[in-house]
């Protein structure tokens, strides 16, 4: 996966944030029995709050493109801990593929 990623500082502690991601991917849907391999793209769009303590919150929308064959939308919401990138407290609040 190769990802950029680029930032608007709002405030001391607010930012909004770009992502764009390029990746392989390898998928099986079994109910067509079918095997696919391919690349596909992501962009996300999201709104970034820290904290002093380290913690944050996050929400942010994202498109996934598998090819011709699956396309994923996904808005999310998540804490994050500490100066790395990992949700602790994630969930979908919407979810659609098309």
């Amino acid at each position: 996966m190769l990802v950029a990623e680029g930032r608007i500082r709002l405030s001391a502690r607010n930012n909004l944030y770009a992502r764009l991601s390029g990746l392989r991917y390898e998928h099986d849907l079994t109910f067509e029995e079918t095997k696919r391999d391919g690349t596909g793209a992501a962009a996300a769009a999201g709104w970034a709050m820290r904290f002093d303590s380290g913690i944050g919150i996050e929400a942010s929308y994202e498109y996934l493109r598998l090819g011709s064959d699956i396309s994923i939308g996904t808005l999310s919401f998540g804490i994050v801990v500490g100066f790395c990138a990992i949700l602790l407290a994630p969930f979908t609040i919407v979810s659609f593929i098309v």
